[in-house]
């Protein structure tokens, strides 16, 4: 019972299943009607067995064995819940607990054979589920062919009433401790989030994130855009008294309210950092969110890019409640992200970066089981689903097994699950991937369709991808936000400018050359000699041309085609810089940065040796 919990939270399952809004004492209800059949089948069996072929101790009182065997096998339930909050990994889980089981019958045995034999034990042993279990065995083994003693009749009412007091203690423990037990995926509540109610009640409703705001690694030379946004968000908190949850209270100019009202995720100030030891600061603490400070619209598809390890997954991990923030505060939809998840993910949508499927059902039971926890009337169920599956073009394939299903069949599986129960924000981690060029220029549909009434948060490593979906995109590098901006902005701003590209015969480099420089004596020749296949292909970048040379683009377009085959130039064409251009030259601008702070961190510390 332990392991099938513990690898669902080692699967991210559970995880998932919270953020497409399943609440906990749900899923603890379920795992103990499911568990709860599994121990009576056995021990209904157990019985039939015992009391079938005249087993003494269970003839002679049928009624207290039954009901030993009944009561023992719920607190063996609950047991098993509440030990499978300590656990992150199922073989260890299964390990252990076998050694436990093995050794609580083993400690019962030996107590009951050595110390009391003749004599009742304390109550407070039979805490333990098993050993209770074993004494009350023992009891009825001891004395079936003969009157049990005052003593031993009292010990076996209080060994029944015990097993009582141990299925309640092991629930109420299991859903304390599930609660405030920090956890691998997961965002762990404070050890009073029971009186958060009541705190609610007393300041009006609304109860305020208390988390630490950290203005720590804040670049001098941040990008404009970058650091206009964090003084527009910072705006909008202080004008909330310092909450990033929205409130009818605060005292907001018309103009900041309505901003405040469009934006459906609100990140500010937000770090994560990953510990290298125990203790809280340590020299190879990985910092992977560096104060990230960022709005985002409803109507809006928000593209977030950067290389391997920027931080864009542990950014929407946190936004999603997969890991808690180390500083920093969130709202989305409006809610606080560290008091009020309950509420978010009731409106959330994830598409995570690695499926996380049940491999033995379908696909339709699939889509049926999100649909079902999110809310869809059950007689919506069944057309909500179809939509979902025509979405994705899995039609054909509803009937198949999940662990049948090929890599990018999976994948759209999972953006289906994000996309059902009409959510108000989408947070699409990498959809596409491992998709086929068909496939995932359909899928952009779906999403373009997708986005009216809600905001999404896309990352991809497809620049084409970025371009033809988001309305704004942000790079991130080393875990801070470099830039951000629509896609032409930040051509405009970090692109090399316009190049025009042409080919000349061979032969006629030289001469066609010319015949561009003449006709933009400012232009940057960037490429030159790269031969093909009749002719030779040059770049000149655009770049830096001076007002006084500035020609316009029908007139270049007109000499062009007046001087170029004269010039042996055979084709030309003119481009604007790409987003991939603009991705390579922040991220490398990132890695000069980072070395020049290490080495001059380096130099600093030798300097203290000294």
């Amino acid at each position: 019972m332990v392991s099938f919990i513990v690898m669902e939270k080692e699967q991210k399952l559970r995880a998932l299943m919270q953020m497409m809004g399943l609440r906990l004492h749900w899923y603890w209800l379920a795992e103990w009607a499911w568990n709860s059949l599994l121990t009576l089948y056995t021990a209904l069996l157990f019985l039939i067995i015992g009391l079938g072929g005249d087993v003494s101790f269970m003839v002679r009182s049928p009624g207290t064995i039954v009901l030993l065997v009944l009561l023992h096998a719920q607190s063996m339930v609950f047991l098993a819940m509440l030990a499978s909050v300590f656990y992150r990994k199922t073989m260890v889980s299964f390990m252990v607990n076998a050694f436990l089981v093995l050794g609580f019958i083993g400690a019962g045995t030996a107590l009951a054979l050595a110390e009391y034999s003749s004599k009742a034990m304390p109550a407070y042993i039979f805490l333990c589920a098993p050993i209770a279990y074993c004494r009350g065995i023992y009891l009825l083994t001891r004395f079936s062919s003969r009157g049990a003693p005052l003593w031993a009749q009292q010990e076996m009412q209080m060994v029944l009433s015990m097993l009582v007091v141990d299925i309640f203690f092991y629930l109420l423990s299991t859903l304390y401790l599930d609660a405030i037990t920090p956890r691998q995926f997961g965002v762990s509540k404070p050890p009073l989030f029971f009186i958060s109610p009541l705190r609610r009640l007393l300041r009006g409703g609304n109860v305020d994130s208390q988390a630490p705001l950290s203005h720590a690694d804040i670049d001098e030379d941040e990008d404009s855009d970058v650091a206009g946004e964090r003084v527009l968000i910072k705006k909008l908190v202080m004008g909330r008294g310092g909450s990033v949850a929205m409130s009818s209270h605060s005292s907001t100019s018309a103009s900041t309210a309505e901003l405040d009202s469009a934006l459906l995720l609100e990140s500010y100030s937000l770090r994560k950092v990953y510990h290298a030891g125990w203790l809280r600061r340590s020299r190879g603490d990985k910092v992977a969110v560096r104060n990230l400070t960022l709005g985002i619209h409803r109507n809006e598809c928000f593209g977030l890019l950067g290389p391997n390890g920027a931080g864009k997954t542990t950014a929407i991990s946190m936004w999603t409640g997969l890991f808690p923030p180390t500083s920093g505060r969130a709202s989305i939809c409006g809610f606080d992200m560290e008091t009020r998840m309950g509420e978010i993910y009731q409106r959330l949508g994830v598409c995570p970066q690695f499926d996380i499927l049940w491999p033995l059902l379908s696909v339709e039971e699939t889509l049926l089981f999100y649909a079902k926890l999110k809310g869809v009337p059950r007689h919506l169920c069944g057309q909500t689903v179809e939509a979902a599956l025509k979405g994705v073009s899995l039609v054909s394939s509803k009937a198949q097994w999940i662990c049948r299903l090929s890599g990018g069949m999976k994948r759209r599986v999972s953006l289906a699950i994000s996309l059902i129960g009409d959510p108000s924000i989408i947070f699409l981690d990498e959809p596409t991937t491992g998709l086929d060029p068909e496939t995932k220029r359909n899928m952009w549909t779906l999403i373009g369709l997708a986005k009216p009434s809600r905001c999404i948060v896309l990352t991809t490593h497809s620049m084409e991808e970025a371009d033809a979906l988001c309305g704004r995109i942000g790079i991130m590098a080393h875990g801070s936000l470099r830039c951000l901006g629509p896609s032409l902005h930040l051509k405009h701003k970090f692109g090399d400018g316009d190049k025009l590209d042409f080919t000349c015969r061979p032969g006629k480099t030289d001469s066609g050359i010319a015949c561009i420089r003449e006709l933009i004596p400012s232009g940057r020749l960037q490429g030159a000699g790269t031969v093909l296949e009749g002719g030779t292909l040059c770049t000149m970048q655009l770049q830096g041309v001076t007002d006084a040379d500035a020609v316009r683009m029908s007139e270049l377009f007109r000499k062009l085609d007046d001087k170029a085959s004269d010039a042996g130039i055979l084709e030309w064409a003119l481009r604007q810089p790409s987003l991939e251009e603009v991705f390579l030259k922040v991220a490398r601008a990132s890695e000069v940065e980072l070395q020049e702070k290490l080495e001059l961190h380096s130099r600093s510390s030798k300097n203290e040796e000294i």
